[in-house]
C-alpha cells in the first residue's frame, strides 16, 4: 500500500519545482541495483531495483510512483544539500561541506 501525499507538508507543485531542478541521473550498477543518483555529489536518491537475485522481469513488474521518486530526491536535497522545502533562505552545501 502506498502512502497518500500530504499537501500540508509540501504541495505537489512545490515538490515538483524543487525536485525538477535537481540534477539527477540513473546508474545501472548491475547486481547491486539501479540507482537514482545526485549529479552534484553522486549519492543515491533512490533505488529502483534491489541487488542480487533481481531480474529484468521482476524489475519491469515493480511499480515506483512519482511520489516515491519526488520524496527520495527531496529527502536528499534537504538532508545533504540543506535545501529548505519552504524556499526561504535557500542554501547549497559545497563539496567541502561548507
Amino acid at each position: 500500500m502506498t502512502a497518500q501525499w500530504d499537501d500540508r507538508l509540501i504541495t505537489r507543485e512545490r515538490a515538483l519545482e524543487l525536485a525538477g531542478t535537481a540534477p539527477v541521473y540513473l546508474e545501472d550498477a548491475g547486481v547491486r541495483g539501479l540507482f537514482l543518483r545526485c549529479a552534484q555529489c553522486h549519492q543515491s536518491c533512490g533505488q529502483f531495483r534491489d541487488g542480487p537475485g533481481d531480474d529484468v522481469k521482476r524489475f519491469a513488474e515493480r511499480t515506483t510512483t512519482v511520489e516515491e521518486i519526488l520524496s527520495g530526491v527531496l529527502r536528499h536535497l534537504v538532508m545533504v544539500h540543506d535545501v529548505p522545502l519552504s524556499g526561504v533562505g535557500r542554501q547549497t552545501r559545497t563539496e567541502d561541506g561548507s
